[in-house]
C-alpha cells in the first residue's frame, strides 16, 4: 500500500483520537486551574478571534453539553462533530464493507472548500465578535 494512501485511510481515526486528546486534556487542565494564555488578538484588538471560545466549547462537549459547546464557538462545534461524524462512517464503512469512503473524501475534496470555510470563519468570527458585546 502506498504510504499516501495509507494516511488517508488512517486519518479518520487520527483526527478522532486527536480530538479525544483534547477532550480529556481540556477538563484536566481546567480541573487544575492551569494558565491558559489569553487570546493574543483579543488582548490587543479588543475583538475576539475566530477561535476565540474553542477551548470552553471543547469543555462542554466533555460534558456533553452540545448546545453550550455551539453557543461557545459554532465553528470548534461543528468541527469537532464533522470529525465525530467523520469516524463513524469510517467505522461503518469498515465493518459493513461498504468501501464507500474514498468515494465521499473524493467528492468533498472537489467541492471550492476556501469558498465555504472561509464564510463559515467570517460568520463566526461575527457572531463571537456579536455575541462577547464586541
Amino acid at each position: 500500500m502506498e504510504r499516501n494512501e495509507m494516511m488517508r485511510r488512517l486519518a479518520p481515526p487520527f483526527a478522532f483520537a486527536s480530538l479525544l486528546a483534547v477532550m480529556v486534556a481540556t477538563p484536566l487542565i481546567d480541573a487544575a486551574r492551569m494558565w491558559i494564555p489569553t487570546c493574543g488578538m483579543r488582548r490587543i484588538t479588543g475583538l475576539a478571534c475566530p477561535l476565540c471560545g474553542g477551548t470552553r466549547s471543547v469543555l462542554a462537549w466533555t460534558h456533553l453539553d452540545f448546545s453550550a459547546a455551539f453557543w461557545m464557538n459554532p465553528l470548534v462545534g461543528l468541527a469537532c462533530l464533522g470529525v465525530c461524524g467523520w469516524f463513524l462512517f469510517w467505522v461503518a464503512d469498515r465493518m459493513f464493507r461498504l468501501n464507500r469512503l474514498k468515494e465521499v473524501e473524493d467528492r468533498l475534496l472537489r467541492l471550492p472548500l476556501f469558498r465555504i470555510l472561509i464564510p463559515a470563519a467570517l460568520g463566526n468570527w461575527i457572531y463571537l465578535c456579536l455575541s462577547s458585546g464586541l
